[in-house]
């Protein structure tokens, strides 16, 4: 990115609630439905508590070390090389679940709105249109995430009217579904569902300080 900025902490939840509910609407629900069966409603719960608990760990670094994204809290206390090693992970981590995110998303997208558009086309587009947002800046990616999430959260709760006559309240029991233990082991495992969160973490330096951090 040109610029990194500076942006306040109603930015930066639309612009995490976006990253993490868009991914809702992918086929993984359905079959995260077929492995827990009636327990796949509160395992989200667990996934998201996982989630939480494991921020708050991040949390605490960048307490440590006022003013410093996680990145330069790596360095500041693993020392460059381990520094370097950590930093490296967490890219990698990024990049394989955006790659993820990226081929479910425009599978979807096929599936349902453009089914004889090549894959290799639709990937094409869509990176192409994230490169064009990174070029803008960071800044300018959390103030449009702050315009559009109304609209975005409009639109969300229309999906959930109009799918209302759908709904099968009688399938969230019986309450263990398909037995407890999977459904916890699936549940920590699934709180890389929230991994977005951490992008808070490696923008620490736009949200003028830790506590907004902490906030967001």
């Amino acid at each position: 990115m040109i610029k990194e900025g500076k942006f306040g902490t109603h930015e930066a939840v639309c612009l995490i609630t976006i990253t993490i509910t868009a991914k809702m609407f992918f086929t993984s629900p359905g079959i995260l439905a077929d492995i827990l069966g009636t327990a796949t409603w509160y395992m989200t719960l667990l996934s998201a508590a996982t989630a939480a608990v494991g921020f708050t760990f991040i949390y605490l670094l960048l307490k440590r070390f006022p003013g410093k994204n996680i990145v330069e809290a790596f360095e500041a206390s693993l020392g460059r090389f381990c520094g370097f090693i950590f930093s490296f992970l967490l890219a990698m981590l990024f990049m394989l679940n955006a790659s993820a995110i990226v081929r479910e998303f425009v599978e979807v997208l096929k599936v349902y709105v453009l089914p004889l558009t090549p894959i290799s086309f639709l990937v094409g587009t869509f990176v192409s249109v994230v490169a064009i947002a990174s070029f803008l800046g960071l800044e300018a990616i959390a103030r449009y995430a702050k315009l559009s999430v109304y609209i975005l959260l409009a639109s969300f709760i229309t999906v959930l009217i109009l799918a209302s006559q759908k709904y099968e309240t009688f399938r969230m029991f019986p309450i263990f579904g398909h037995g407890i233990s999977k459904t916890i082991l699936h549940g920590l495992f699934r709180s890389s569902f929230y991994g977005e969160v951490l992008i808070l973490a490696v923008v620490a330096g736009s949200l003028q300080g830790t506590k907004y951090v902490k906030k967001a």
